[in-house]
């Protein structure tokens, strides 16, 4: 990916899911649903979060995003895309904490843009 300039796009995506062995480890027998809450948009960047070609945005930001029953084993990418204003100033960072949660588990990853 090339670096961050005001005007461009950056992308990323968490994997959401439980690999095999995890789902072993964890007892998992049944699908899923996994609920995504990521942060929104602000101070010159703007944020979309897509489960395939779906605009999921709205419902991210509000913290209710579910992903829809995931058998063990399987995983999904969510892909975090952040578009930087064009009067962003090089060495600005704005960061994006993005949390899933499954059957009262969660777990965090924080997307982090610095403009070069």
């Amino acid at each position: 990916m090339r670096p961050p300039h005001p005007g461009v796009r950056a992308a990323c995506g968490p994997l959401i899911g439980l690999p095999g062995s995890l789902a072993g480890s964890r007892g998992a027998r049944a699908a899923d649903t996994f609920t995504v809450a990521g942060a929104g948009s602000g101070s010159g960047f703007a944020v979309r979060y897509h489960d395939g070609g779906t605009d999921v945005t709205a419902a991210a930001v509000q913290g209710s995003y579910a992903t829809g029953p995931l058998p063990p084993g399987t995983s999904r990418v969510l892909t975090t895309t952040v578009t930087i204003g064009k009067d962003v100033r090089p060495g600005t960072a704005q960061a994006w904490p993005i949390q899933v949660t499954a059957r009262g588990l969660a777990d965090a990853v924080t997307a982090i843009v610095t403009v070069t």
